[in-house]
């Protein structure tokens, strides 16, 4: 199964189901005229961003989430870094905070939100 995705009103991306995750790697050569696609899969593209719609949100909300998580890990570590630098626990607090620290350095809302939005008018989106 293959799911399509609009860049802009004439040209037309296929993906695999994951369109978000595989987008970096699309070149030009994956680019098509929207009018060489069939017009009856034109529901399937809209059916597939409003399910983007929904991931968007319910990722919103968990990322919201869990960036208060983070900020409590993230004040544990400087709280207790002296004092329990050299336990063997503290190791696997330092891995997590590192492990917290690249999600937040992907920006992963701020990635959906583009792909996204490159289904309508680029203009419409203030990056």
């Amino acid at each position: 199964m293959r799911c399509v995705g609009i860049i802009s009103d004439d040209r037309i991306i296929f993906t695999d189901c994951l369109p978000w995750i595989s987008m970096s790697g699309v070149g030009l050569s994956s680019l098509v005229l929207k009018t060489s696609i069939d017009p009856s899969l034109y529901g399937h593209v809209d059916l597939a961003l409003k399910r983007l719609k929904l991931v968007s949100r319910r990722l919103s909300s968990t990322l919201t989430m869990w960036g208060e998580e983070s900020r409590v890990l993230d004040r544990l570590y400087y709280k207790g870094k002296n004092q329990h630098r050299t336990s063997l626990f503290w190791r696997h607090v330092e891995e997590m905070r590192r492990f917290c620290l690249r999600i937040d350095s992907l920006d992963l809302l701020g990635i959906l939100n583009r792909l996204r939005h490159s289904f309508y008018d680029s203009t419409s989106y203030d990056k």
